[in-house]
């Protein structure tokens, strides 16, 4: 088991900028201590959420030509928080700091770009021409927690997975690929309101940012029932709190730090900004009241029904858990025992 290690965003930022690492940090999201952040606690336990990295417009993000490249290291940030009686709910001191997840990173070529991802293959199996990198059982992740119970705001922190270490090389991506995506499922062990039973959820939810701009066939979930969805067609205007560390080859010079996405200056002593909602937002779903980081489920109303009900089916209410595929084996954060891989 690789443990993450928790880093405050700052020292993220500082850290990644030497120029002796020789690497660049991807990311999609806008996250940082003084922008806004947000929970989404419409999760249920063996559900999934991703990013895919590719290229961001002309010469951002991933483009065919970083590739080959080597993946140091992936981080993640997740929040602290239940949901009772609809609501979603802060939690300044969890039982436990820590959360599980399994984590899993595929390379591919032409990225994909249907409006429909739904039929795609679950957790554990590549997509059409994607290989396998990596697959990691029981991660533990530090949540980020709020200043109190219920507070808006939330201390953000990033958790960095290091990929390679004296016996295990770092994965190595061969040219020829355009893209790389990460999946993270959520173990159970939580507390839901709008989960059957309530305690099939997991004791951390995904973070977000909260400018109210999510890039088409980027962020994506996996909603049991539904399948995947992109977070633009499930309702969710944000991206996920996942970022890579890539070294392109044969270059040994990193030069700047990609900040297409990533905020410079930041204060590791202040939380996070929770004066900003994206338009829209019903205030009843939001964690803390009208001016929350934390919010519940879908982020925009939509006067289209089927859209409506495309989110309720992507986040929904009352759900029973079932476990997509994966390999191997995980490890119930309840009972220690290894559970056979669900199919």
């Amino acid at each position: 088991m690789k443990p993450f290690a928790s880093l405050g965003l700052a020292s993220l930022v500082l850290s990644l900028a030497s120029p002796a690492l020789a690497q660049r940090t991807i990311a999609q999201d806008t996250m940082s201590m003084s922008t806004p952040v947000a929970v989404e606690c419409g999760f249920c336990a063996m559900e999934a959420y991703g990013e895919i990295f590719q290229r961001v417009g002309a010469s951002g993000g991933l483009t065919p030509a970083d590739f080959p490249l080597v993946v140091q290291s992936i981080s993640l940030a997740l929040g602290a928080a239940e949901v009772t009686s609809g609501a979603c709910h802060g939690i300044a001191s969890p039982a436990d700091p820590d959360t599980l997840v399994h984590v899993e990173m595929y390379a591919g070529g032409t990225p994909p770009d249907a409006a429909s991802i739904a039929s795609m293959p679950v957790a554990g199996t590549p997509w059409p021409g994607e290989d396998m990198l990596l697959s990691l059982d029981d991660i533990p992740v530090t949540m980020s927690i709020p200043t109190t119970d219920g507070a808006a705001n939330f201390n953000l922190m990033f958790n960095t997975l290091a990929l390679g270490d004296a016996t295990t090389p770092a994965p190595t991506v061969s040219a020829g690929h355009q893209y790389l995506r990460v999946v993270v499922v959520l173990a159970d062990g939580g507390n839901s309101s709008t989960c059957t039973p309530a305690m099939s959820a997991p004791t951390g939810f995904p973070l977000r940012d909260d400018d109210g701009v999510v890039a088409n066939h980027r962020s994506f979930l996996y909603a049991n029932g539904t399948g995947w969805l992109w977070n633009e067609v499930a309702g969710v205007h944000g991206d996920w709190g996942i970022r890579l560390s890539v070294t392109p080859l044969p270059h040994d010079d990193a030069g700047p730090i990609d900040t297409g996405s990533i905020d410079g200056g930041v204060d590791a002593s202040s939380t996070v900004d929770a004066s900003a909602l994206d338009a829209g937002r019903d205030a009843s779903l939001v964690a803390g009241g009208g001016g929350s980081s934390c919010s519940c489920r879908v982020g925009r109303t939509s006067s289209s029904p089927a859209w409506a009900l495309l989110a309720l089916l992507a986040l929904g209410y009352s759900r029973k858990v079932t476990r997509p595929k994966r390999a191997g084996t995980w490890k119930s954060p309840s009972s220690g025992a290894d559970q056979a891989s669900p199919h």
